[in-house]
């Protein structure tokens, strides 16, 4: 990312007007086109914080204002052995978070992923929604057999149950299956959302930030699945307070987004590279009211972690 952006992406900046996002934007993918989405992201995010702290307002105000005043914040239950995942599950419920997301697939074993989210749905109980992830791992016809042994759980959603290239097995799946259907791992570009949603794949879609290259793309995509009728979820669960802050600031501004963000990485994390973290009470985080992504960075604690 650093190789990049020293040679290609900082001389395309360099000079220009840094409230001109899309222009500089535009310029950066000039420079270096194919890939690199989460790098493009980075950048962008930071030309989104100068230009709330320019105009003394939060980046949703420049996403199009505030819809949402305050966020859900989904805790995650990585794929393990049920008595673990059961554990997990009652930490997260036990701080007040009251959506889950379960990670199952791993070995590809139907029976042991029914046996995970049974364990998981006694431990917490049934106020509690879950939504499960299964990577892209299935087959087609598997797929088909592990969401009827699913179906007593009560899940929002499955998310991804077979392999990302197959779009036709996806909409297939949508049309006849119960339990929702959410496609995460084939939205790159908004081009991906037409050609998902234009198939009639998916009930839900994902977005992620930084995959999908940054704050105008999003909303494209965010843009096209409301022209379908399809809600989106906004979240990766793995970032620091930088990239959940971004994705906070796009959840509050956006009509189409279930204000459910996945977007608790900071929680995961022993330390963080912000001097404050987002304030989260009771598994909610509220409308980040100061200028900018709404962080600081703390430059004593990257320094520590900066590599010679």
């Amino acid at each position: 990312m650093k190789i990049i952006v020293d040679k290609y992406y900082a001389p395309a900046l360099m000079g220009g007007n840094a409230l001109s996002i899309n222009g500089l934007m535009d310029k950066v993918n000039a420079a270096w086109e194919a890939g690199y989405t989460i790098t493009k992201s980075g950048i962008e995010m930071a030309l989104y914080d100068i230009a709330g702290k320019h105009h003394r307002v939060p980046v949703a105000e420049l996403l199009g204002g505030i819809y949402h005043k305050e966020i859900g914040l989904v805790g995650s239950v990585s794929c393990g052995e049920p008595e673990k995942m059961a554990a997990q599950a009652n930490l997260w419920a036990e701080i007040g978070h009251k959506v889950l997301k379960v990670k199952i697939g791993k070995g590809a074993d139907i029976d042991l992923d029914v046996k995970r989210v049974k364990a998981v749905r006694e431990a917490v109980g049934s106020k509690i929604e879950l939504r499960l992830d299964c990577n892209s791992i299935y087959r087609l016809d598997t797929a088909f057999r592990l969401i009827k042994q699913l179906q007593k759980f009560d899940p929002a959603f499955l998310e991804d149950p077979i392999d990302r290239w197959n779009i036709d097995g996806m909409a297939c799946l949508t049309k006849v299956s119960d339990i929702p259907i959410c496609v995460d791992n084939i939205i790159f570009t908004p081009q991906d959302a037409f050609n998902v949603l234009s198939k009639g794949a998916g009930h839900v879609i994902k977005v992620k930030l930084q995959r999908v290259g940054g704050f105008k793309n999003a909303l494209a995509i965010i843009a096209i699945a409301e022209a379908a009728g399809v809600p989106v979820v906004v979240g990766r669960g793995s970032t620091l307070s930088i990239s959940a802050a971004a994705e906070h600031q796009l959840i509050v501004a956006s009509r189409n987004v279930i204000p459910w963000g996945e977007n608790t990485g900071p929680q995961k994390q022993e330390e963080d590279i912000v001097k404050v973290q987002p304030r989260i009470q009771d598994g909610y985080v509220t409308y980040p009211a100061e200028f900018g992504l709404g962080v600081e960075l703390d430059t004593e604690k990257i320094n520590r972690y900066l590599l010679d």
